[in-house]
């Protein structure tokens, strides 16, 4: 199973999350994304560059959410692969809550 077809089984075990996608933020690269993560390639770039700002080479928080008028982000740090995190897309009206419970689910199946 390739990286995107992973990240796309974990999307599809829960529609309420819209793309996954994972990324070095310390090469500030991406290395995989969900089928439906649709985004151009500036925002990826973006992405990488806001996950490494958040999680500072490993010293910030191990998960961050920005919400804005058209998405909820959720910065998912993943310790056990120094460098790299799973960022998950959520539509606009997906709670705080909902969002890092979702996340936080998610997360842990992919480590099983």
């Amino acid at each position: 199973m390739t990286l995107s077809s992973k990240l796309e089984a974990l999307r599809a075990r829960n529609a309420a999350i819209d793309a996954v996608v994972y990324v070095d933020f310390g090469a500030t690269t991406v290395l995989g994304a969900s089928q439906s993560a649709g985004r151009p390639q500036e925002v990826l770039d973006g992405l990488c560059r806001l996950a490494a700002n958040v999680f500072d080479e490993g010293r910030g928080p191990e998960q961050a959410v920005l919400m804005t008028v058209t998405e909820v982000l959720v910065l998912q740090h993943l310790p056990q692969e120094p460098g790299t995190a799973l960022c998950f897309f959520f539509p606009p009206q997906t709670s705080y809550e909902d969002a890092c419970g979702i996340t936080h689910d998610a997360t842990g199946s992919l480590a099983q």
